[in-house]
């Protein structure tokens, strides 16, 4: 039963595969249409990159054949030196004779023309691990220090290594005006060390001081003592309410009550009475602590015109 499910489903993608491959093959013959007609006016430069889409949709010889001429127009001698070199490959593989031809021909005339950059690197100053960069391309090793052709134009060669400090720099081939090659020589350093992270020290934090006067400091106790006094006698004032409210509640019980008190309103009462006499007695008590503080606090506070002994001498105020 799987097998018959893996051969149905296989019949079914093989459909849909030949579709995506025919409209690839649409579009890159479109492309490729295009670009020799931007190459028959003259536009190089529209038509490589469309002739290099159509190459890379569908790859083969003529495609390819036409962006290598495309390049040597465009005065990308170097591209396309190594595209006719992919062509010889393919026509002799397909059996062209009359392209493998053409691109021999081609390859010999631009040889000659080529601008060459060479990257070179000390082998015994090279990091471990440390990687070259051409154009943001990794730069094989076995290629370090040979002449390789270059197209004209800016070119970045970089070097990075863990724990070194990236390198980098960039060199301009000229545009070609005549047939004489240009030679550049790029030499790569010893890339430097990452200098380590030098501890964070903490400052300590500044001591700390009084800088207020005997002013701001007798000011502020006076204001603590009028608050606690203030508070004294609010509390005093509700033991006084309390204290009336024992004398009311108790004058209730005696007129209830006889002797002994067989009333439950003079009872409760009575009850009354004492808890708000509680109350009262401890309001009063702790009012009187907190007037007498708040006293002592204001009679203590320093005073504006008082004098301090500072360093041997007097600071007067």
């Amino acid at each position: 039963m799987k097998l018959r499910l893996l051969v149905a489903a296989a019949v079914l993608l093989v459909p849909l595969a030949a579709h995506a491959q025919n409209k690839k093959e649409v579009v890159a013959e479109a492309l490729f249409q295009e670009g020799k007609k931007l190459m028959a006016d003259g536009k190089y430069t529209e038509a490589c990159p469309k002739l290099a889409e159509s190459n890379r949709l569908d790859p083969g010889a003529g495609a390819l054949t036409a962006l290598a001429l495309c390049h040597k127009a465009e005065g990308k001698w170097a591209s396309s030196w190594s595209e006719f070199k992919d062509v010889v490959s393919l026509a002799r593989r397909d059996g062209r004779k009359d392209r493998e031809q053409v691109a021999l021909a081609s390859i010999a005339e631009l040889e000659p023309k080529l601008s060459r950059l060479t990257i070179e690197v000390d082998a015994t100053t090279l990091a471990p691990q440390e990687e070259i960069l051409l154009d943001d391309v990794p730069f094989q090793r076995a290629a370090y220090g040979q002449s390789l052709p270059a197209d004209p134009g800016l070119h970045r060669i970089t070097a990075r290594a863990p724990g070194k400090k990236p390198w980098e720099t960039t060199t301009t081939l000229a545009e070609k005006k005549d047939a004489k090659p240009i030679i550049i020589v790029v030499k790569v350093p010893a890339l430097e060390d990452v200098p380590a992270e030098a501890p964070v020290v903490q400052a300590p934090p500044p001591p700390t001081m009084d800088v207020s006067g005997p002013r701001e400091r007798g000011n502020n106790r006076k204001i603590v003592s009028y608050a606690v006094g203030g508070a004294g006698i609010a509390a005093v004032a509700v033991g006084a309410v309390f204290g009336v409210r024992a004398l009311s509640k108790n004058s209730d019980s005696d007129q209830l009550c006889g002797n002994p008190c067989a009333s439950q309103a003079g009872l409760d009462a009575n009850s009354d009475a004492r808890s708000a006499a509680t109350i009262s007695n401890i309001a009063i008590g702790v009012g009187a602590a907190a007037i007498i503080t708040g006293v002592v606090l204001y009679l203590t506070a320093p005073s504006s015109h008082s004098t301090r002994a500072a360093n041997g001498g007097f600071l007067t105020f």
